[in-house]
């Protein structure tokens, strides 16, 4: 081929991907999720700790890690001491580092009931919990009970994803996309909260919980259970609030000692000089359990509050407005809206291409003012994209390769 006629077709090749604008259809669209600023609106002098508790919540759900991590430390004051290098040495000559993944996948083989927990203002807890799922499924666990979950969405196994009705929780991505990864895999997900109960109180709600999965492994007396709860729920241990925590209970219901794994005790602080101890002596690059010198991990202990072991993660770090832990095994997808004559903000949604855009729970969610332009964290499928700014919304078909 004559060297001109190369540079025609590279010329015509590169006009054309000029020209190969996405093309955005008017749609109707509603959504639950807020923008930051009708969030911030809500927050004034006299809010209380648990209303900014709730506020830190409505912003994760939404994708925005940092503020809600900044308004959940605004309010949980960090206790940790300043340390000094020394104590930081001492402490690594305790402990050796190993894969938080691979212990619990190779314990697990010992166990029968798993219950991990996760702080619901992080994602990443559920982004770890879904990294276990497909080794624990061909080490026989075939259940999946969340907290989380309306109990009364008995749609959702062959749904195969959360709605809208499905619960509070189930609503940020890194969730939904748990429980599909679930279904997908083969669990039978399931949800055990009773709120009738729960309204009685605190010790009532825990003793509910209890039963609810009792029953779950009652019916499937060979199948293994994992349950993914908040907190303290999955304490061994009794506490003023609640006597004992849902755990104990089950434990004491189905004479089936857990293996209670914690992700909650040492989260990373919005202002990483006040991180605890721990994370100011390793540096983690994985999910990371801790071994003593007997090869027992470092357990969870608080007054009368424990569990089996503690599940240390990496530092997040910010990348255009994004943390990093959602871009593992996903591709960066930025998307050209320039055609696209929208008042800004604007929220982008990303739904799998068969899902009911107005009540699934989205694959990833951002929002966009005009000066900044984050990206989806997608893997390999095909995607609906939806683009709102409460008064008009578009959507557009996009093909991840």
């Amino acid at each position: 081929m004559k060297k001109t006629s190369i540079i025609t077709l590279i010329l015509l090749t590169l006009l054309s991907c000029q020209n190969d604008k996405l093309e955005f259809r008017p749609i109707d669209f509603n959504t639950d999720y807020q923008f930051n600023e009708q969030i911030f609106s809500k927050i004034e002098d006299d809010t209380t700790g648990q209303e900014i508790e709730r506020l830190a919540t409505e912003f994760s759900l939404k994708g925005d890690y940092s503020i809600a991590q900044r308004l959940f430390d605004s309010i949980f004051k960090s206790k940790n001491k300043i340390t000094t290098s020394k104590s930081r040495d001492s402490l690594r000559g305790l402990y050796k580092k190993v894969s938080a993944k691979n212990y619990i996948l190779d314990i697990s083989k010992q166990n029968s009931l798993i219950i991990i927990n996760e702080a619901h203002h992080v994602p990443y807890h559920r982004i770890f919990t879904k990294s276990l799922l497909a080794g624990l499924y061909e080490n026989g666990y075939k259940h999946l009970g969340l907290e989380a979950l309306d109990r009364f969405d008995t749609l959702i196994n062959n749904r195969g994803y959360p709605i809208k009705k499905s619960g509070y929780y189930t609503k940020e991505p890194e969730f939904g996309n748990m429980i599909r990864t679930a279904i997908d895999i083969g669990f039978n997900v399931f949800g055990y909260e009773d709120w009738d109960e729960a309204r009685k109180g605190p010790e009532f709600r825990e003793i509910a919980q209890a039963k609810n999965i009792k029953k779950v492994i009652d019916a499937n007396p060979n199948d293994k259970i994992l349950i993914h709860c908040g907190y303290l729920h999955a304490s061994e241990g009794e506490n003023d609030f609640w006597k004992k925590a849902m755990a104990l209970r089950l434990s004491e219901l189905t004479h089936i000692d857990p293996l209670t794994i914690d992700q909650t005790k040492y989260i990373e602080n919005f202002d990483q000089q006040s991180n605890n101890i721990f994370l100011n002596s390793f540096e983690f690059t994985e999910p990371t359990i801790l071994l003593d010198a007997n090869k027992k991990p470092l357990p969870y202990i608080r007054d009368k509050d424990k569990m089996d072991l503690v599940v240390f993660h990496p530092i997040t770090q910010i990348d255009n407005l994004r943390p990093n832990w959602k871009f593992k095994k996903r591709k960066q997808i930025q998307l050209d809206i320039s055609n696209l004559e929208i008042e800004y903000p604007i929220m982008v949604f990303a739904f799998n291409k068969n899902d009911d855009i107005n009540n699934a729970t989205p694959i990833d969610i951002l929002e966009l003012n005009k000066n900044t332009n984050p990206k989806l964290a997608l893997v390999k499928g095909d995607y609906q994209i939806v683009i709102t700014n409460g008064k008009k919304s578009f959507a557009v078909n996009q093909i991840v390769e």
